[in-house]
């Protein structure tokens, strides 16, 4: 009976645990693979687990997929407008795809993991975003030349051959005596932002410096011959003007030669998907994902704390139980939320459901402090939301890639 299960978790797909290498993950001990399989049968969530069951190809728009009780179903996910989903890391970018309404951004989480990324609604501020060599776009400099762009010379996989060429001169020596810069007045709006661009050298790798403002001084960009990679410096206080070039107040800077595109400077402490921008600002819409939960799992009033955590991938196991007098524990694995390792208190949806994904109803950190629960789980519907505490809210987003839920029954298995 061992050989046929296995042989079956072999060929058929999605698979979901049980499998040899999830009872070995997830550190079961005795029990049995038959035992294991028929109490995930019963009751459980799985979701994004480590071995990529369900959640299809990166980047590819398509709806991932959970077990809900041994059965494999898509998830609910749902965003109003178009969004774009990058690849590979931000040293070395592969491609950024455009998705349409609706289609989630199933990328790579902690642990190179796929996971899905949920976002809040955001607002590329930055006009021309793929278009320097325009207006409001402009550039100065002192004593040495103006920066010379040249549209379109290079494409970056997914957005195109929309990426200019940015030549600079060398500096004669620090800023203020000397500097050459590329500059948009309003390109921040002000309050809280985060700051990127797409650049790649081009026949030299090199250093520039970020002038935008309220970034902290001496902030640079690096840029590597040949490669992709994206530039990004969150959480700053911004008031209003983006620009890079040589202008360090330290050392003369040498000449500066590279592709850029895809500038984004977006509301919040994080850097947030890209969206183009042409003659006004872009809004990408909030992601809303959630799973329907078995009846078995749903607790309709209780308590909870943390009682474990995974170090390893950052994750935490929260246990609880409520009116059907049955533990429940929950695992899920992200390391950052909302740009700090603070998880935010309990909002309660209109109808009193919670988003347990986010570990509402709780102060926690990441690492593991234990908290209390003081809330219920699902008052009014059996649904898990991953990533937001309240859908209609656009600063309770997760801002972060989703991966390993697990709820259910066993604390074993959660780990």
């Amino acid at each position: 009976m061992l050989t046929a299960l296995v042989l079956v978790s072999l060929t058929q797909a999605p698979h979901y645990p049980p499998t040899r290498e999830r009872v070995e993950r997830f550190r079961v001990g005795s029990v049995g693979l038959s035992t294991l399989e028929d109490s995930i049968m019963a009751s459980a969530v799985w979701f994004a687990p480590s071995n990529g069951s369900g959640m299809g190809a990166e980047c590819a728009g398509t709806v991932p997929t959970a077990s809900v009780s041994g059965t494999v179903s898509a998830i609910s996910f749902t965003r109003s407008s178009a969004a774009t989903c990058q690849t590979g890391s931000n040293s070395a970018v592969t491609a950024v795809t455009a998705l349409s309404a609706d289609q989630p951004k199933v990328t790579k989480g902690s642990g190179s993991i796929l996971g899905l990324k949920v976002e809040n609604a955001h607002t590329n501020s930055v006009v021309g975003s793929e278009s320097l060599d325009q207006a409001p776009w402009n550039s100065s400099s002192l004593v040495i030349g103006l920066p010379t762009i040249t549209a379109d010379q290079a494409t970056l996989p997914g957005l195109g051959a929309v990426a200019e060429r940015v030549q600079i001169p060398a500096m004669v020596s620090p800023y203020p005596v000397n500097y050459s810069q590329v500059y948009q007045l309003s390109g921040c709006a002000a309050g809280t932002d985060s700051f990127g661009m797409f650049v790649k050298g081009n026949g030299k790798s090199n250093t520039f410096d970020i002038g935008t403002s309220g970034v902290p001084a001496g902030t640079t960009c690096s840029y590597t011959d040949g490669v992709w990679s994206h530039c990004v410096i969150e959480n700053f206080t911004a008031t209003g003007a983006v620009s890079f070039g040589n202008v360090s107040s330290t050392i003369a800077r040498t000449s500066q030669d590279f592709f850029v595109t895809g500038v984004q400077c977006n509301e919040g402490p994080k850097l947030l998907s890209y969206a183009a921008t042409t003659a006004a600002p872009a809004v990408t819409a909030i992601d809303t994902a959630s799973i329907s939960v078995p009846a078995a799992l749903t607790a309709t009033t209780g308590s909870a704390a943390m009682t474990g955590v995974d170090g390893m991938n950052g994750g935490g196991i929260l246990a609880f139980s409520g009116g059907n007098n049955r533990p429940i524990y929950l695992n899920i694995d992200y390391r950052v939320f909302d740009g700090a390792n603070v998880v935010q208190s309990a909002v309660a949806y209109a109808s009193g459901t919670r988003a347990w994904s986010s570990w509402t109803g709780a102060v926690l950190t990441i690492l593991g402090v234990t908290g209390t629960f003081d809330g219920d789980m699902t008052e009014a519907s059996s649904t898990f939301t991953l990533g937001n505490i309240a859908p209609s809210s656009a600063g309770n987003a997760a801002n972060n890639v989703i991966t390993r839920v697990c709820l259910d029954p066993s604390p074993t298995r959660c780990r």
